[in-house]
């Protein structure tokens, strides 16, 4: 490494960290006041000539956005500095033990003995990525270069929870010239023939993601015999997997893109609920002991209600009907009871009901006893007075 790059604003830059495939190079940074640890994600213009002016001015104006985003499984974006022709997307380092683990999903599955996870360890790992690709859908952003080497590996954290990174970059992409070999593979054929881009589009990248950690894979090839001839659709059974899993890849990596989901939510629902009950089929150990704990824990809370209307809004609109119905109405009572946990067919009935019940034991019991001696010493003295 030159001189000239050693010191970057306020950071000082480190071999080793990912000389990445496409695009650019990633390097360990030091702050020069705080010794905090950093990522540095280095940028040069004539790594895309395909861009004129116009559109890397549009493109370094664009990074702004990034600094606002935030979510457990997105390598957040710090700071970004433009110098010259070059720009550095300055992002947090995941958490390691050592610089030698895996820092990306692609060493993860170059140094796992069979080069793949087992199925429910891959599953709780795309339920984390299609979440932070949801979040990015949700500012209105299409990632589109997601591959193995944008996943990295925090191990800092209990289970391990992955994050997706080189986000913000689909505008390098060649518009006319053949995609980069290593992103090819994740591409979905829309794209590659067309260019075309749309949330459908992750959707199938995050499929091949699935199919590559759970074959260690990630060639059209391997995929091809699972496919209808004419419509490109994933033909099930697949071998070796549950049908949770099935389900998945018949969502996600058709070439149709018709028959891909419509939106994340549907894929993380799939996700939560194989995870959740275990519905896959394989029982065999981890690969290595330290992604003992790669599980995410599902927050119930976080799931989307299945009715539109809350409970309680209901519940108001009901308690406030009532209160027109039975207001002022002779016997009846003026506070409601509990609302039971279950909406009664007819609340008007039940409540005309509680108010004729009501209103028929107005008098109170006890005066009744009273009323018959009353009645009985009346009677003696009519009957035995002189």
């Amino acid at each position: 490494m030159t001189q000239e790059i050693q010191q970057v604003g306020l950071y000082t830059l480190e071999e080793g960290f990912l000389k990445l495939e496409w695009p650019g190079t990633l390097y360990w940074a030091k702050h020069v006041e705080t010794s905090a640890t950093f990522i540095i994600h280095k940028l040069h213009r004539d790594e895309f000539p395909w861009l004129d002016e116009r559109q890397w001015k549009s493109f370094r104006a664009d990074l702004e956005q990034l600094l606002i985003f935030s979510h457990p499984s997105l390598l957040t974006y710090k700071d970004i500095l433009n110098i010259e022709e070059t720009t550095y997307l300055i992002s947090e380092a995941p958490r390691l033990p050592s610089r030698d683990v895996p820092k990306t999903l692609k060493e993860l599955l170059e140094q796992l003995p069979k080069g793949k996870l087992v199925e429910r360890d891959a599953l709780a790992a795309l339920l984390q990525l299609a979440e932070g690709v949801q979040y990015l859908h949700a500012q209105g952003m299409i990632h589109q270069l997601l591959q193995d080497e944008a996943i990295f590996i925090d191990w800092g954290q209990k289970p391990l929870r992955l994050k997706v990174g080189l986000y913000g970059l689909a505008a390098l992409l060649p518009k006319k010239e053949p995609p980069p070999p290593s992103l090819n593979p994740y591409l979905p054929p829309e794209f590659r023939e067309e260019r075309a881009s749309h949330p459908r589009s992750d959707i199938y990248s995050l499929g091949i993601l699935l199919w590559q950690m759970l074959t260690g894979e990630n060639t059209q090839p391997s995929l091809e015999h699972f496919r209808t001839a004419e419509a490109g659709s994933i033909v099930l059974p697949i071998p070796r997997f549950s049908r949770a899993t099935q389900s998945i890849f018949e969502k996600t990596i058709s070439t149709n893109v018709e028959e891909r989901h419509t939106h994340l939510q549907l894929l993380i629902q799939q996700l939560q609920k194989a995870v959740q009950n275990d519905l896959t089929s394989t029982a065999e150990p981890l690969p290595i002991t330290t992604i003992a704990q790669f599980y995410p824990q599902v927050d119930e809370a976080a799931l989307p209600p299945e009715e539109p209307i809350a409970y309680e809004e209901v519940q108001d609109g009901l308690k406030k009907t009532l209160e027109a119905l039975i207001k002022n109405r002779p016997g009846t009572s003026k506070t409601l009871r509990p609302l039971p946990e279950k909406i009664p067919e007819s609340w008007e009935q039940e409540a005309l009901q509680q108010g004729r019940t009501q209103g028929a034991s107005h008098t109170p019991m006890w005066f009744i006893p009273i009323l018959l001696l009353l009645a009985t010493v009346i009677y003696l003295i009519f009957r035995y007075w002189p």
